[in-house]
């Protein structure tokens, strides 16, 4: 049960007391406008959460893609140092240092 649907209970009950209006009934019925002002207002955060939390596994989802590009291309760029990889002696070679 949803606390908008607690509230619309209790405001069933309240209803069947039939409260006049005395001082405590109207102190009753505004302590029940007010839960019902926080439901809506709980349920209104809960569906923002919802929407933050889909965008953030979108934005997870984006960061894990440019992750993989980002370590892919180091991948190939330390496969082709090692292709290439001279060993200083040789280096001192071509170049006729001693």
């Amino acid at each position: 049960m949803t606390i908008s649907e607690k509230v619309s209970y209790i405001k069933g009950l309240a209803d069947g007391l039939e409260l006049g209006d005395d001082k405590q009934s109207k102190v009753i019925k505004a302590i029940i406008d007010v839960l019902d002002d926080i439901a809506c207002d709980v349920e209104s955060i809960e569906e923002d959460l919802a929407e933050l939390s889909e965008q953030i596994d979108a934005v997870d989802e984006d960061l894990a893609e440019v992750e993989d590009l980002i370590y892919e291309d180091d991948d190939l760029v330390d496969m082709k140092f090692t292709e290439h990889k001279l060993n200083l002696s040789e280096v001192c070679d071509n170049l006729k240092i001693k």
